[in-house]
């Protein structure tokens, strides 16, 4: 469940609640990612993910997927299985990333690359995910002795 999505200046911002599930959109329906092509082995997706005070170029690698049908994903196995893209990603044009099971861990800067080497496109898809608590559910309590006059 997301609590709050909004722009800091340069990125999309994600609060999202501890154990939910949050989306991080990448889409680009233009041709060029949805029709098939001989040079389509060309075409590659990378998603990276910066842990909190780390540097863009230290990024760590989620998931590399080519057109041709090859992926990889990289980490632990639990992160494999809760990070995931749509098998169909080419075929929809739709690279976004589900994450599932959000732990606080999992804060950092998500981004997205297209790189389609055949025709030099280049894009970039990038978003800051916070993970915070759920509030704790207040319990309402009546008091119903009433005071005598």
């Amino acid at each position: 469940k997301e609590v709050q999505r909004y722009w800091d200046g340069e990125k999309p911002v994600v609060v999202a609640l501890k154990g939910s599930t949050v989306v991080l959109p990448c889409i680009n329906r233009n041709q060029v990612w949805t029709e098939r092509h001989d040079e389509e082995d060309q075409q590659v997706v990378h998603w990276d993910r910066q842990p909190p005070g780390v540097p863009h170029d230290r990024a760590d690698r989620l998931i590399d997927l080519y057109a041709s049908g090859e992926g990889r994903s990289y980490g632990p196995l639990f992160i494999r299985q809760k990070m995931n893209i749509t098998e169909k990603a080419f075929a929809l044009g739709d690279f976004s990333l589900r994450i599932a099971s959000l732990e606080v861990a999992d804060e950092g800067i998500y981004s997205c690359h297209l790189h389609h080497h055949y025709c030099g496109l280049h894009e970039r898809r990038i978003f800051h995910v916070s993970v915070v608590e759920p509030e704790p559910e207040r319990k309402v309590v009546v008091n119903l002795t009433r005071s005598n006059p």
